[in-house]
């Protein structure tokens, strides 16, 4: 009776693997170097500089951590900068929690605009002036969900509040 041939692998199918691998690997990087430094040329539905790679995978929020956020701040404010600083991220944070859905544009703090709107809110005379504090954001949604529509929302509230100075800041409410 004739011993059945085992099928391995030659040096061919190896290389052909290795190859494979390699090209897998060439492809994921270039695509987070697009996704890291270029503008969207190729169409992939998200405005410029929004994340995307290649229009495949989207990364909308892996720029978060590096956005700077835009701060106007008074030479007698109720703020240091460490404290706008920590509400940056606080808002930061929160929008890294939310699904791809939704992308953060930009933050900013203008503390006359902040103070204006600040002001009128209810909270304030809870936790006193100097622990609320108004960021505002641009950010995208890609679909709608629930209440939420499709589109970009532009100088959007956020308002974040404190028990005191030595507490972190929670977001407590948002809107126009």
């Amino acid at each position: 009776m004739p011993q059945e041939e085992k099928k391995t692998w030659g040096k061919r199918e190896s290389k052909i693997i290795v190859r494979l691998f390699l090209i897998v690997v060439a492809v994921l990087l270039l695509m987070n170097a697009w996704d890291a430094f270029s503008p969207n040329i190729l169409g992939n539905g998200l405005p410029e500089n929004e994340g995307g790679s290649c229009g495949l995978i989207y990364f909308r929020n892996r720029r978060i951590d590096k956005m700077k956020a835009e701060i106007k701040q008074s030479e007698k404010s109720d703020y240091t900068e460490a404290e706008i600083n920590s509400a940056v991220n606080c808002v930061k944070a929160t929008f890294k929690e939310r699904d791809n859905n939704i992308n953060l544009l930009s933050v900013s703090f203008d503390e006359e605009k902040s103070n204006a709107f600040r002001d009128g809110y209810h909270a304030t005379e809870k936790f006193g002036k100097k622990n609320v504090i108004v960021l505002f954001c641009n950010y995208t949604i890609y679909e709608s969900q629930g209440t939420s529509s499709k589109g970009t929302y532009e100088n959007w509230a956020m308002i974040l509040t404190r028990e005191n100075s030595d507490k972190p800041w929670t977001v407590s409410d948002q809107g126009y």
